[in-house]
């Protein structure tokens, strides 16, 4: 059972189709209370059943049910605060938490709650500074709750920053674009996205002597 977890889990990554992925989603997220009998007392079946939730309901958003979607990941953003409030009194499982909560703030932007999203970037960023890649989630929230000049610091001052969100080391200002491109493919629309688009794009050019 374990195994077929994580098959199911490497098939969702290849499928780019919004319907196909949403159908591996909910077939996974019927054995989900399996995988926690599994492994009683650990907290990986868990994160891997909010993971799978979340990618239903962003799933559920780029086909348009916006409504559900949003239920979705609301949903999943729920599991996610109680394996953080399960973390908290271990600090041992610090970086945990950090990821925990850093996950827990992309959740709430597909949610459309950029306040839950802010809180949730900045309890991350108060454990751990140095995750600065984390700090595109609190623009993400800012923009979102319409402050957009506070965003734009965010962005402006990040922008050149190497940052690692997994696959490798990429610019703040590229990590960015390519959340941007996720929000369109949900239809989250953020105000001033496609202004900070631009500016992060000029400021590309210039520097790169273009």
């Amino acid at each position: 059972m374990v195994g077929a977890i994580f098959a199911l889990q490497g098939r969702l990554a290849e499928q780019e189709e919004s319907a196909g992925a949403l159908d591996l989603c909910l077939a996974a997220i019927e054995d989900a209370e399996c995988w926690i009998g599994l492994a009683p007392g650990q907290s990986w079946p868990i994160e891997r059943w909010a993971g799978l939730e979340e990618q239903a309901g962003i799933r559920m958003l780029e086909l348009g049910r916006t409504e559900e979607g949003r239920a979705r990941v609301r949903r999943a953003a729920g599991i996610l605060e109680a394996i953080a409030a399960r973390l908290r009194p271990h600090p041992a499982r610090h970086a945990d938490l950090v990821t925990t909560l850093a996950n827990l703030s992309w959740y709430w932007l597909f949610a459309a709650e950029g306040q839950k999203a802010i809180d949730a970037a900045r309890a991350a960023l108060t454990h751990d500074p140095t995750k600065i890649w984390i700090e595109t989630n609190l623009a993400h929230g800012l923009l979102l709750v319409g402050d957009k000049e506070a965003a734009s610091a965010v962005y402006v001052a990040r922008a050149d920053v190497l940052v690692d969100v997994g696959g490798g080391p990429v610019s703040f200002r590229d990590a960015v674009l390519k959340d941007f491109e996720a929000f369109r493919r949900a239809r989250l629309v953020l105000p001033g996205m496609e202004e900070i688009e631009a500016l992060l794009r000029d400021s590309a050019k210039k520097e790169g002597g273009g």
